[in-house]
C-alpha cells in the first residue's frame, strides 16, 4: 500500500481513463480503495493486450482505449 502505479511510456489518455475508471469502481461490487491499484493494473493488462488489434482505419486510438475500459468498468 501506499505506491501508485506508474505506467512510464504508456500512452497518457489510457493511464487517466484507467485511473479514472478504477477510482468509479471503489465502493461497487465490493471494491475498496485498498483495491484501486489492482483495478488499475488489470485494466491496463487488458488494454495492452488488446493494442496489438488496433486499426486506426476502423476507430480513432481513445475510441479503441475506452471501450475495453468501459466494458470491464460496466460488468461490475
Amino acid at each position: 500500500m501506499g505506491f501508485d502505479n506508474r505506467y512510464e511510456g504508456i500512452d497518457e489518455y489510457a493511464v487517466r481513463i484507467i485511473k479514472h475508471k478504477a477510482r468509479q469502481l471503489v465502493g461497487r461490487a465490493g471494491f475498496t480503495e485498498s483495491d484501486r491499484e489492482d483495478l488499475e493494473q488489470e485494466m491496463m493488462l487488458d488494454l495492452l493486450r488488446r493494442l496489438p488489434k488496433y486499426n486506426p482505419d476502423r476507430a480513432q486510438r481513445n475510441t479503441f482505449i475506452d471501450t475495453p475500459v468501459e466494458k470491464i468498468s460496466g460488468t461490475v
